[in-house]
Order: structure tokens, then C-alpha cells, then sequence
């Protein structure tokens, strides 16, 4: 007999399910939402607490609506939470350094969190008085301000509807990450302030930042350090200094970054690549895509010599250091315009590609780029291909753009002496169609692939060729070899421009929410 589930047991297993959700409310442990009480002690307990229950419950820490004052924060394995900011709640950084935390000469950050799994943090104003802090003013790039927020070492993190500003550093900053989202953020902070940069993600693999508005005085957004599989996308920068990679560390390995539908106002650089004399490593798969660009200076820019006058080339430096692959500008338009305050200013060059001879820009592909500028690219050791959409015209820095049409010749086995010159005497590797072609397109000189036959499709034999002869090659079951026609990419239309987010306003002052 098939036994039906009672109510009784329906209610019974919804009962067990809610005695394994906790709520941690941060007034309930002393935090006063009155916009004056120094509530540190009582946040960082209520976070303590919801860390020793969340191995064996799902937790939520919960700020009701209120004004909290608190000083930096930390907690470490928060798994399986929430960190609810409910409507109305308005946190404010403790204005008395005296209070603060370092971590040798820097400050620590006013929140921060550490090998989390499962944790997604929503809602809440965030303020983070960054005029307090002008007792740190130094000369130099190092800053010892505090970070708003850095998280360490998570793993599927979320965070979202958040609103960020007046912030004495950073904004946002994963360092170390396993699926990361964030979304529907706003951070605003004047255009005037340094180093303080709005959402960057450092060793993470598969981020993905979207629909975010951002108003600041450094990298909008940014990716560093080991960084793959990561999108920025749907979002306006204004002020600062454009969508970033590298920066000034020793090592950089970044693969497959996107930046996509993306406005940028008033900036000093729009498309921004950068890394000093001595940062090791490869760059490659990165793709700016439809950017709009408004009052830039500097609209695409890659330097391998940032911070140059630090970081000097020394005589036992290896001939090729650094390398950087393909790099893709598709469907970017940039004009002149009025200053809002922030870095910008009328275009000086389309594109400014200052590479060196240990770390040459020679893949740099131009798709559907339309800078307004009579001025000319410049830049050295850099090369690359542009279709002729490009302007300002860059036929004389790129080659035309070309498209590969591959067309299958079945049962034809070519290979030296056979109809064709062997790239490959033996097999390139177990590979797919695409990725078979794809060796060959990064290939000089091949024109053709030869692969033995496999079912459904799978990886297999791979050989690459050249000067293939069709006629000549043997004929027969097992093989088939495949040859590539290149042709001139034709133009393609140039995207709508798209408003400003209406959510800035001229003539900003700092907001203070206490």
C-alpha cells in the first residue's frame, strides 16, 4: 500500500527545516541604530555568533532599519548566510582612527570576511566618510586608508543592492574567489579622491559584476592578479580611471576577462591594460565590447611600463617576460564633451598601446571602432589586424582584418609529399573540430587541418598543413582534411549610444548619511 504524506507530517518537516534557520539580529546583542553609539563590540559579537552556528544551520545576520556606527568587522567561515541590511538600514564607519586596527602602516578594512562558502550579503547604504581620513594624505601611491569591504577566499558569494559611498579606499574587493556574483550596485564617492577604486576582483575564477553604477577617482572596475573567466557588464563609470587589468604586481595571469555594454564618462582612460617592467606572466581573451565613450582621454590604452620610474628593467631580465595574446576592442564609440569633474578631457589619442620588446602587443584585433579624434594611434611594439570600420584609420599600425571560411574535403588524407607540407609530424593533440581550426589559425603559414574520423564528434587527431594540394593527397576512409579560405571582414553597424544613468548629479558634495 503507497502511503500519502499527511498534513501533520507536511507541517512536522517544514517545523524541523525552520529550527535549522537562526537569526542573528545585531540589536539584539547591543547595536544601536541611533546614528552616534560606537556599536563595534556588539556587531562583531552578533557576526561571532552567527559563525559558531552556521555549520550545522542555514544563518541570517540582520541589521533592522536604523543608523549603526560601527569600526572594522571581520568574521571567517560564515557559510550557508545571508548578512541582511533591511530597508532603512544606514551604516556609517566609526570616525576615531584611534579605534581602527592596522595591519603594519595600513588600516584595516571596515568590513572584511574570509573563506566563506555560500554567502550572499544584500541591501543597505554604506557610508564610508572618506574626508575623515585626509590625515593620511601621503605623496606617494601607497595608501593606508581603509578598504570599505574585502572578502578572502569565497566560494559562490553574492552580493547585491548595495549602495557604497564617500569611500577613504577601495570600494569592493574580492581577493580569491570561486563563483562570484554581484549586481544592482551604486557607489559613488567624488571624483577628486585617490585610489579609490570601485569593484575589483583579484585571483577569482568565474566572477560576474553586473548592472553596477559606479563614480569614483580610480579603476572603475578591475581584474588582477590570477583572474579567469570573469564578465563586467551593464553599467556606467564616471570620474575615474577606466575598466582595468594588472596593476602594480609582480605576477599577472589573467584569461578570458569581458567588459561589455558599458558607459564611461569623464575618465582618463577608458579601456585600461597595465603592468610594470617586472611583472611575469600572460594576458589573454580579453574583450572590450560595446563601450561608450564620452569626454576620455585616453580611450584604449594597454602600458607594460606602469609605475616605470619604480620598476626599471634590469640586465638579466628574460627576452620575452610577459606575454600578451589576443586583446579585442568590438563596436566602441568615444567623443568629445563637457568635463563633470572628474580625469577626463577631449580625446588626445584613439588608442595608446606603449609595449616594449619583452612584452609585445601584436594581437590586438579592432572590430566597429569609431573614436571622434583627428589624432593618430600611437604607441610601440604593438600590431595587430582592424576591419575597415576602424576609425580613425589604422591601416598603417594593423593589418586588414581577415575571416576564415573552412571548407571539408571527406576522405582526403594530406600530409608531406601527399598533397601538402606538414606543419605537425605528429598529432598536434586529441582535439575537437573547432579547436583543431583554431590551432591552425595560430599558426603561421597554415592554410588546412587533417584529422583522423571519430563518432559524435569527439576530440581526436589533429594535424595541421600547408600548401595543400587536394588533388594530390590520398584518398580514402579514416581521414578527412579541411582548408581555410581568408577574406576581408566586411564593416559591421556601429551600436545605438546609450543615455547616462540618470542617478548622478552635477555639482556632487559628499552625502553623509550620520
Amino acid at each position: 500500500m503507497r502511503r500519502v504524506p499527511t498534513l501533520n507530517c507536511v507541517l512536522l518537516a517544514c517545523s524541523a527545516v525552520a529550527s535549522l534557520a537562526q537569526t542573528f539580529d545585531v540589536t539584539k546583542f547591543g547595536a544601536v541604530g541611533d546614528g552616534s553609539t560606537d556599536s563595534t563590540k556588539y556587531v562583531q559579537a552578533a557576526f561571532d555568533a552567527a559563525t559558531g552556528a552556521s555549520g550545522s544551520s542555514f544563518v541570517t545576520v540582520l541589521f533592522p532599519k536604523g543608523s549603526y556606527v560601527f569600526g572594522p568587522v571581520q568574521f571567517e567561515k560564515l557559510n550557508n548566510a545571508v548578512i541582511e541590511f533591511a530597508d532603512g538600514a544606514e551604516m556609517a564607519t566609526l570616525q576615531d582612527a584611534e579605534k581602527w586596527g592596522k595591519d603594519g602602516d595600513d588600516y584595516i578594512p571596515w568590513i572584511q570576511g574570509s573563506s566563506c562558502n555560500g554567502l550572499t550579503i544584500r541591501g543597505g547604504v554604506f557610508e564610508g566618510h572618506n574626508s575623515y581620513w585626509d590625515f593620511t594624505k601621503n605623496p606617494k601611491q601607497d595608501n593606508p586608508r581603509p578598504f570599505m569591504m574585502q572578502f578572502t577566499d569565497m566560494t559562490n558569494f553574492k552580493a547585491h543592492d548595495m549602495k557604497l559611498q564617500n569611500a577613504p579606499h577601495t570600494h569592493f574587493k574580492v581577493g580569491g574567489g570561486e563563483t562570484v556574483e554581484i549586481f544592482n550596485m551604486h557607489l559613488q564617492t567624488k571624483m577628486n579622491t585617490a585610489n579609490t577604486d570601485g569593484i575589483m576582483l583579484a585571483n577569482v575564477n568565474n566572477g560576474h559584476v553586473h548592472n553596477v553604477s559606479i563614480q569614483n577617482g580610480d579603476d572603475c572596475m578591475k581584474a588582477n592578479d590570477n583572474s579567469k573567466n570573469i564578465v563586467f557588464e551593464n553599467g556606467t563609470c564616471i570620474g575615474g580611471h577606466g575598466l582595468s587589468i594588472g596593476g602594480g604586481s609582480s605576477s599577472l595571469d589573467i584569461q578570458n576577462v569581458t567588459f561589455r555594454d558599458i558607459d564611461l564618462i569623464d575618465m582618463s582612460y577608458g579601456a585600461r591594460i597595465k603592468f610594470t617592467k617586472k611583472t611575469t606572466g600572460s594576458i589573454s581573451g580579453v574583450t572590450y565590447e560595446k563601450l561608450r565613450m564620452k569626454h576620455v582621454k585616453r580611450p584604449l590604452y594597454i602600458t607594460t611600463g606602469y609605475e616605470s620610474m619604480e620598476a626599471t628593467l634590469s640586465s638579466t631580465t628574460m627576452s620575452m617576460r610577459f606575454n600578451v595574446g589576443d586583446i579585442n576592442y568590438i563596436g566602441i564609440t568615444a567623443v568629445d564633451g563637457e568635463g563633470m569633474g572628474g580625469s577626463g578631457s577631449n580625446i588626445v589619442s584613439p588608442g595608446d598601446f606603449e609595449c616594449d620588446s619583452t612584452a609585445p602587443c601584436t594581437n590586438i584585433h579592432l572590430r566597429n571602432v569609431d573614436i571622434s579624434t583627428k589624432t593618430k594611434w600611437t604607441g610601440k611594439e604593438f600590431g595587430g589586424d582592424a576591419s575597415s570600420d576602424v576609425t580613425p584609420d589604422a591601416s598603417s599600425q594593423f593589418k586588414p582584418a581577415t575571416q576564415a571560411t573552412w571548407s571539408k574535403h571527406m576522405g582526403r588524407n594530406c600530409y608531406g609529399g601527399h598533397g601538402a607540407t606538414n606543419i605537425d609530424t605528429d598529432p598536434v593533440g586529441k582535439l575537437t573540430l573547432a579547436d583543431c581550426e583554431k590551432s591552425c589559425d595560430e599558426s603561421t603559414g597554415c592554410t588546412g587541418i587533417t584529422i583522423k574520423w571519430s563518432l559524435n564528434g569527439e576530440p581526436t587527431d589533429c594535424w595541421r598543413r600547408s600548401n595543400i594540394n587536394i588533388a594530390a593527397c590520398d584518398s580514402g576512409d579514416g581521414y578527412d582534411t579541411w582548408t581555410k579560405t581568408l577574406t576581408t571582414m566586411p564593416p559591421s553597424q556601429i551600436p545605438a549610444s546609450m543615455d547616462i544613468m540618470s542617478w548622478h548629479k552635477a555639482g556632487e558634495q559628499e552625502i553623509l548619511v550620520v
